[in-house]
Parts: C-alpha cells; structure tokens; sequence
C-alpha cells in the first residue's frame, strides 16, 4: 500500500470532506469490518464520520491484517506489474501480480477544496449554499464545507476561491466559524473513506 503522505487514508484524512455513510451502502466484508470499528470507538455516529480518527483506526486496520506501507511515497510511473516509485531510500521497482492504481481522479467536476469548521448550537442543515456544501460530522459542532472546482485550478487559486466564497457565504452560514483549510485536493469519485475502501478491496477502482 503506498500512500504520498505519512499517515494512511490522506485523500479524505488531509482533504477535510467526510461525506455521509450510508448503513444500508453494501461495502466489502473487511470495509463492513472498519465500519463496525469506527462506530464503536464513537468515530461514526447517525452516517457522519469524526475524519481525525479515521487515519489512526485505519492504520491499526492495516496493521492488523499485516499491510506492507510505504509512507510519504511518490509513484513515478507504473505497468500492469511493477511500479517505479521515490521515498526516503530513493528511487526503487517493485513487481506485484496487479497493479491497482486508487489515487483520487479529478477529471468530470470530482475535484474540491474542503476545510473545517465548528458549528454552535442549533445546528445548520447539511446542504448546498450557492457553491459551497457543508456536511456535518459525527461530534457535536463539528462540520466540514468544500467548493467545486475546475480540473485545471491550481493550488493558490484554490485556495482563493475557497476563501473568497467562505466570505461571501448565505447568511444561513453565518453563525459558522473557519478552522482550516483542507491541504490535498479531494475528489468526489467515491461518496466517503469507506466506500473507497469498498471499492479497493473489490479491485473496482476506474
């Protein structure tokens, strides 16, 4: 398992958009696995994910079923049997049966910038607000928003929009306060962590 930052699951840990995971959604009997283990560490409650304990479970999970990880770990180029990749020990191959490519497509609007917020009571309905959407997390006040973008926008102009919309926002959205901004693009390929698990496992990633 190779992951480009130095914890597991950074697409959605480090892209501050959980989404919502549905109890009736099918998922792979390991993904059903971590689901049952995020809700009973309380890190999943009522569909709504607490994000900052989805990485640390999820390493124990791979942990567990003893995953080899490459932490911090660039992909130079890749086959259907080996991969080139860059870390702290240089440049190496490695030959696997099957190469499955995971990382987050960004291609036909699936690319966002998400941050998080804190919510005072009474609580905000989950929803779009002009651009921006917000979803609720699983702890009480905690809240996520993100903003679609163009395939092409860049990192600084990303950020830009996002702040800009942010103070611009409905009134309805008034009460919320920023905390920070996501620091990787999120794609909206898969609708939460577990659904992307999900798919990994069934080898159904496009």
């Amino acid at each position: 398992l190779i992951e480009p930052a130095i914890l597991v699951g950074s697409d959605f840990a480090l892209s501050y958009f959980p989404g919502t995971v549905s109890d009736e959604a099918p998922l792979h009997p390991e993904a059903e696995a971590f689901r049952e283990e995020l809700a009973a560490r309380g890190a999943l409650h009522n569909e709504r994910l607490h994000l900052a304990a989805l990485s640390p479970l999820l390493s124990d999970w791979c942990l567990q079923r003893k995953l080899a990880l490459l932490l911090n770990t660039e992909i130079l180029e890749y086959d259907a049997h080996s991969v080139q990749i860059m870390n702290i020990h240089g440049k190496q191959t490695l030959e696997a049966e099957q190469i499955i490519d995971a990382r987050p497509k960004y291609t036909n609007g699936r690319k966002y910038l998400g941050a998080v917020l804190s919510m005072a009571a009474p609580p905000v309905p989950e929803g779009r607000f002009g651009d921006l959407e917000l979803c609720s997390g699983a702890l009480p006040g905690e809240a996520y928003v993100r903003i679609f973008l163009p395939e092409n926008c860049d990192w600084p102009e990303a950020r830009r929009r996002l702040y800009s919309t942010w103070e611009n926002r409905p009134e309805e959205l008034a009460s919320l306060k920023f905390g920070i901004c996501g620091n990787r693009f999120g794609s909206d390929q898969f609708p939460n962590p577990l659904a992307a698990l999900s798919a990994g496992l069934n080898k159904e990633v496009p």
